[in-house]
């Protein structure tokens, strides 16, 4: 169990797990982008990425391609991805204009 499924038709970079639907949809792929994105910006050096990042990830708005509707999309429940997102630092970010 968890271990990577590689698919020869999938051209997105993006590898599959076991715990997600397999084969994943071209939706599908492009909403684990999505999160996958997010989660990577949290690392990222430009601290305004980092807070735009945190705040998608931790919104409790339920619309388009917000955090909510993706995890729903893919028929994970957010607890799953959250626990990553809980386990980044909390830091008080700090505006440089």
């Amino acid at each position: 169990m968890g271990e990577n499924i590689e698919d020869d038709d999938n051209d997105s970079g993006i590898e599959q797990t076991e715990s997600l639907p397999v084969p994943l949809s071209p939706e599908q792929l492009l909403i684990v982008a999505i999160i996958d994105r997010a989660l990577k910006d949290l690392n990222a050096p430009p601290q305004h990425v980092r807070i735009k990042a945190l705040r998608w990830l931790r919104s409790r708005k339920y619309e388009p391609f917000s955090f909510l509707w993706c995890c729903h999309a893919l028929g994970v429940e957010k607890i799953e991805i959250q626990s990553v997102i809980n386990s980044y630092p909390k830091r008080k970010f700090t505006y440089k204009y």
